[in-house]
């Protein structure tokens, strides 16, 4: 799957399928997972993202994500993303986060992340781009739901907006949403 993606076009999973990490720069692409499951390669170990680096116009959506490690689903870099009806879960290690770096225009819609670390963590990179993160009836269960870091200068824009979404810190009274101009504290 990670060779066919890397040209770009539509794919519908047929069946649970392991993948390993790959880097999709310059296409478009739209996974219809068609309800299965994707989860990683036993053994091998997920650096950053499944989709790492992605540039473009990408679709995910109708499908489960589990078992991954070190790791999170999907790391942009200025692409437009949207997310619909995906379901992030069982992490393996402390590290795993749902969606991660999302530079650019993302929309995440009717899923729920069940993850250890960051649910939804948008990264402005020192000012070199603008994050712009929609969450709409979805529900993010993780130590910090909603991250917006690096947030560094005027020139660009750092928006969430939230629509009917659930928050859930794992730890009572931390909070929901952060905005940082460095890491995460």
């Amino acid at each position: 799957l990670s060779d066919a993606i890397k040209k770009g076009g539509s794919y519908l999973l047929g069946a649970d399928i392991a993948m390993i990490e790959a880097t999709y720069q310059n296409i478009d692409f739209t996974l219809d997972g068609n309800g299965y499951t994707i989860s990683q390669v036993e053994g091998s170990t997920n650096t950053y993202a499944l989709f790492d680096n992605v540039t473009g116009k990408i679709t995910l959506k109708n499908v489960k994500f589990a078992g991954i490690k070190g790791g999170a689903v999907l790391r942009t870099v200025g692409a437009e993303t949207t997310i619909e009806n995906v379901t992030i879960e069982g992490a393996e290690t402390t590290q795993v986060q749902g969606l991660l770096r999302l530079l650019g225009k993302n929309t995440i819609k009717n899923s729920t992340f069940t993850v250890e670390s960051y649910g939804v963590r948008g990264n402005g990179d020192g000012g070199q781009y603008d994050v712009n993160i929609t969450v709409e009836n979805t529900q993010v269960t993780a130590a910090q739901p909603v991250v917006i870091r690096k947030v560094t200068d005027a020139k660009h824009t750092y928006n969430v907006t939230l629509t009917s979404a659930t928050l859930n810190p794992t730890t009572p009274g931390d909070y929901q949403v952060i905005f940082t101009n460095g890491a995460d504290d």
